[in-house]
């Protein structure tokens, strides 16, 4: 895959079923903006032996991503955001899916209410069994303000039950 650079103009992509231990160099570090610039939809699925994401955070038109069945990430950290002091983290993102990752133990999420998902309005978190949060929605509101619906599917609680919540945050029609 090192060989196939995809077209700067490409809006979707979908990496499935990738065996190698490491994404090919155009997606890593800095060079994933300026490779895939005008990206609006990734999917990353069964990269089974993948052991670190890109900075998918350096994206500057991604709009829906979906992460799912990838057994050894086991953290999403200042790698996946990329350079965030250069630029603002996932500025365009609005649905983000986590899923079927067995390994994940830590994502890391900046300070509340900080320039990262600025406009995010979907989350969902499934099957995620290592990975512990906060599910509240206090919390899901202080680190996501844009949020409107958001699914935490097996999860650890920070208590250590694991939970199946589903939200839709909605605005009143009677207001």
């Amino acid at each position: 895959m090192e060989q196939l650079q995809p077209n700067r103009s490409l809006k979707t992509l979908k990496i499935v079923c990738y065996f190698d231990p490491k994404f090919p160099t155009w997606m890593m570090g800095s060079s994933i903006s300026s490779a895939l610039p005008n990206l609006v939809e990734l999917e990353l699925r069964d990269c089974y032996l993948c052991q670190q994401l890109p900075g998918l955070g350096q994206l500057p038109s991604l709009k829906v991503l979906t992460i799912a069945t990838m057994d050894v990430v086991m953290c999403l950290g200042n790698d996946f955001y990329g350079d965030h002091e250069a630029c603002q983290p996932f500025p365009e993102l609005v649905k983000f899916t986590l899923s079927d990752l067995h390994c994940l133990e830590k994502w890391c999420i900046a300070q509340p209410r900080s320039s990262f998902y600025p406009r995010l309005e979907m989350l969902f978190v499934e099957r995620c069994p290592k990975l512990k949060c906060r599910q509240d929605l206090d919390f899901v509101t202080r680190f996501f303000p844009s949020i409107k619906e958001y699914t935490l599917d097996g999860a650890k609680l920070i208590s250590g039950r694991t939970t199946r919540k589903t939200i839709s945050l909605m605005p009143s029609r009677w207001s």
